[in-house]
Protein backbone atom coordinates (compact mmCIF):
# COMPACT_ATOMS: atom_id res chain seq x y z
CA UNK A 1 0.00 0.00 0.00
CA UNK A 2 0.95 3.39 -0.71
CA UNK A 3 0.63 6.37 1.59
CA UNK A 4 0.64 9.92 0.87
CA UNK A 5 0.91 12.35 3.59
CA UNK A 6 1.33 16.09 3.95
CA UNK A 7 3.44 17.64 6.47
CA UNK A 8 2.33 20.78 7.70
CA UNK A 9 5.18 23.79 7.50
CA UNK A 10 6.80 21.48 5.15
CA UNK A 11 6.56 22.45 1.00
CA UNK A 12 5.94 19.91 -1.25
CA UNK A 13 8.33 18.22 -2.35
CA UNK A 14 10.83 18.81 -0.15
CA UNK A 15 14.16 17.02 1.36
CA UNK A 16 13.49 17.60 4.84
CA UNK A 17 10.46 14.85 4.13
CA UNK A 18 12.95 12.39 3.78
CA UNK A 19 13.79 12.51 7.96
CA UNK A 20 9.94 12.76 8.81
CA UNK A 21 9.36 9.09 10.54
CA UNK A 22 5.69 8.31 10.91
CA UNK A 23 4.17 5.18 12.29
CA UNK A 24 0.86 3.81 10.20
CA UNK A 25 -1.61 1.98 11.58
CA UNK A 26 -4.15 -0.35 10.25
CA UNK A 27 -7.65 -2.24 11.59
CA UNK A 28 -10.74 -3.99 9.89
CA UNK A 29 -13.81 -1.55 10.70
CA UNK A 30 -15.48 -4.44 12.06
CA UNK A 31 -12.96 -4.55 15.13
CA UNK A 32 -10.13 -6.77 15.41
CA UNK A 33 -6.10 -6.70 15.76
CA UNK A 34 -4.15 -3.66 14.71
CA UNK A 35 -1.63 -4.14 12.17
CA UNK A 36 1.18 -1.04 13.42
CA UNK A 37 3.78 -0.25 10.86
CA UNK A 38 5.74 1.99 13.26
CA UNK A 39 9.30 3.97 12.72
CA UNK A 40 8.82 4.69 8.53
CA UNK A 41 9.84 7.31 6.51
CA UNK A 42 8.42 9.62 3.57
CA UNK A 43 10.70 10.44 0.64
CA UNK A 44 10.92 13.89 -0.50
CA UNK A 45 7.02 13.86 -1.90
CA UNK A 46 5.18 12.33 1.48
CA UNK A 47 4.84 8.77 0.18
CA UNK A 48 5.79 6.20 2.23
CA UNK A 49 5.41 2.09 1.46
CA UNK A 50 3.68 -0.45 3.38
CA UNK A 51 3.83 -4.13 2.93
CA UNK A 52 0.21 -5.36 3.57
CA UNK A 53 0.11 -8.59 1.44
CA UNK A 54 -0.62 -11.03 4.26
CA UNK A 55 -4.15 -8.90 5.10
CA UNK A 56 -7.14 -9.76 4.22
CA UNK A 57 -9.33 -8.32 1.68
CA UNK A 58 -11.89 -5.20 3.13
CA UNK A 59 -11.99 -1.91 4.72
CA UNK A 60 -10.04 -0.57 7.46
CA UNK A 61 -9.37 2.07 9.15
CA UNK A 62 -6.44 3.91 8.74
CA UNK A 63 -4.48 6.14 11.26
CA UNK A 64 -0.93 7.93 10.71
CA UNK A 65 0.86 9.88 13.33
CA UNK A 66 4.47 11.45 13.34
CA UNK A 67 6.30 12.19 16.70
CA UNK A 68 5.77 16.00 16.26
CA UNK A 69 1.97 15.91 14.60
CA UNK A 70 -1.26 15.04 15.71
CA UNK A 71 -2.24 11.78 14.44
CA UNK A 72 -5.38 12.09 11.42
CA UNK A 73 -7.63 9.04 10.88
CA UNK A 74 -9.22 7.99 7.55
CA UNK A 75 -10.00 4.28 5.95
CA UNK A 76 -9.11 2.65 3.06
CA UNK A 77 -10.58 -0.69 0.81
CA UNK A 78 -8.12 -3.43 0.11
CA UNK A 79 -9.47 -4.87 -2.90
CA UNK A 80 -6.75 -6.94 -3.90
CA UNK A 81 -5.18 -4.76 -6.36
CA UNK A 82 -1.44 -4.91 -6.88
CA UNK A 83 -0.74 -1.37 -5.39
CA UNK A 84 -3.33 0.10 -2.78
CA UNK A 85 -3.44 4.26 -2.98
CA UNK A 86 -4.41 6.40 0.18
CA UNK A 87 -3.78 9.74 0.80
CA UNK A 88 -3.95 10.46 4.71
CA UNK A 89 -4.26 14.08 4.36
CA UNK A 90 -2.21 17.05 5.96
CA UNK A 91 -0.99 16.00 9.25
CA UNK A 92 -0.80 18.72 11.52
CA UNK A 93 2.23 20.19 13.51
CA UNK A 94 2.77 21.29 17.12
CA UNK A 95 2.74 18.07 19.48
CA UNK A 96 6.49 18.49 20.23
CA UNK A 97 5.71 16.14 23.45
CA UNK A 98 4.15 13.25 21.21
CA UNK A 99 1.16 13.12 22.98
CA UNK A 100 -1.52 14.04 20.11
CA UNK A 101 -2.43 16.83 22.14
CA UNK A 102 -1.13 20.84 21.08
CA UNK A 103 -1.25 22.24 24.40
CA UNK A 104 0.97 24.73 26.87
CA UNK A 105 3.48 21.56 27.20
CA UNK A 106 4.53 22.07 23.88
CA UNK A 107 4.47 25.12 23.65
CA UNK A 108 6.85 25.78 26.13
CA UNK A 109 9.13 23.05 25.01
CA UNK A 110 9.06 25.22 21.71
CA UNK A 111 9.22 28.16 23.57
CA UNK A 112 12.33 27.23 25.43
CA UNK A 113 14.18 26.36 22.42
CA UNK A 114 12.81 29.31 19.72
CA UNK A 115 15.63 30.94 18.10
CA UNK A 116 17.63 28.33 18.35
CA UNK A 117 19.36 25.72 15.86
CA UNK A 118 20.92 22.60 14.90
CA UNK A 119 24.28 22.44 17.51
CA UNK A 120 23.23 24.99 19.57
CA UNK A 121 22.57 24.02 23.08
CA UNK A 122 19.12 24.90 23.79
CA UNK A 123 18.20 23.21 20.34
CA UNK A 124 15.12 20.62 20.71
CA UNK A 125 14.58 18.91 17.43
CA UNK A 126 10.94 18.39 19.13
CA UNK A 127 10.26 21.69 18.87
CA UNK A 128 11.19 22.29 15.09
CA UNK A 129 8.30 20.96 13.24
CA UNK A 130 8.89 22.19 10.06
CA UNK A 131 11.71 20.17 10.31
CA UNK A 132 14.55 22.72 8.89
CA UNK A 133 16.83 22.58 12.03
CA UNK A 134 16.08 26.03 13.38
CA UNK A 135 13.29 27.02 15.86
CA UNK A 136 11.36 29.94 14.82
CA UNK A 137 8.47 31.80 13.59
CA UNK A 138 7.46 29.04 11.36
CA UNK A 139 6.95 26.57 14.27
CA UNK A 140 5.43 29.08 16.58
CA UNK A 141 2.70 29.61 13.64
CA UNK A 142 2.39 26.02 13.48
CA UNK A 143 1.91 25.22 17.23
CA UNK A 144 -0.40 28.32 16.78
CA UNK A 145 -2.69 26.87 14.22
CA UNK A 146 -3.08 23.80 15.92
CA UNK A 147 -2.67 24.98 19.94
CA UNK A 148 -5.72 23.17 21.57
CA UNK A 149 -6.31 20.28 18.78
CA UNK A 150 -6.20 16.80 19.17
CA UNK A 151 -5.55 14.59 16.93
CA UNK A 152 -7.95 11.17 16.11
CA UNK A 153 -7.02 8.57 19.03
CA UNK A 154 -5.60 5.25 18.96
CA UNK A 155 -7.48 1.81 17.76
CA UNK A 156 -9.46 0.34 20.57
CA UNK A 157 -8.88 -3.39 20.47
CA UNK A 158 -6.07 -6.08 20.82
CA UNK A 159 -2.83 -5.07 19.36
CA UNK A 160 -0.90 -7.24 17.05
CA UNK A 161 3.19 -7.34 16.71
CA UNK A 162 4.77 -4.38 14.67
CA UNK A 163 5.68 -4.96 11.58
CA UNK A 164 9.21 -4.75 10.08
Amino acid sequence: MVVHVTWQGIPQPSSRNTTETIATELQPISGGAVEQFPDYTTDANGYLTLDIGSLPLGTYNIRTKGPRNLAVCGSVTLIGDPATSVDAGVQPGGDANDTNIVNAVDYNMMRGAFGTGYGQSNYDARADFDNNDVVNTTDFNLIRANFGSAGCSDFVTTRSRPRP
